[in-house]
């Protein structure tokens, strides 16, 4: 009697191995995406933050006294690689005579669901950007 050596794989092995593709695929794809959408949110939560500094720092640089009261729109110098709608405003109000109180609001769409950043500061006649 000799035995004959066979190759290949079982139907046994062939289920196993659809099974467990069926769970694993499926996962992978879904890590993906939501990796995805994780990347896409920080990269416009870093250029909010970017541009919120950067707007605060060039009133600091311009001084207490050329700081005018009310709220100016800033939404077209937001950069197009920031999810949209988006819109930006800030707002200076005076906290006593010798303080303004700045206020950059930043508000993005991000998958259906509106987002609004607010970064406050202080600008006193003696303090920063005063020359």
């Amino acid at each position: 009697m000799s035995k004959k050596q066979q190759t290949g794989f079982t139907i046994v092995e062939i289920v196993i191995a659809i099974t467990l593709f069926a769970i694993i695929i499926p996962s992978i794809v879904g890590m993906i995406s939501t990796a995805g959408f994780v990347n896409k949110t920080s990269i416009d939560h870093t250029l909010i933050n970017n541009i919120a500094e950067e707007k605060i720092e060039s009133l600091r640089s311009k001084g207490f006294a050329s700081l005018s009261d009310g709220t100016t729109d800033f939404s077209n110098e937001l950069p197009s690689t920031l999810s949209t709608p988006s819109s930006a405003d800030i707002t200076i109000t005076p906290e006593s005579t010798d303080i303004k109180k700045v206020v950059v609001s930043i508000a993005y769409t991000l998958q259906g669901q509106q987002k609004t950043f607010h970064y406050t500061t202080l600008i006193s006649k003696n303090g920063l950007g005063q020359q």
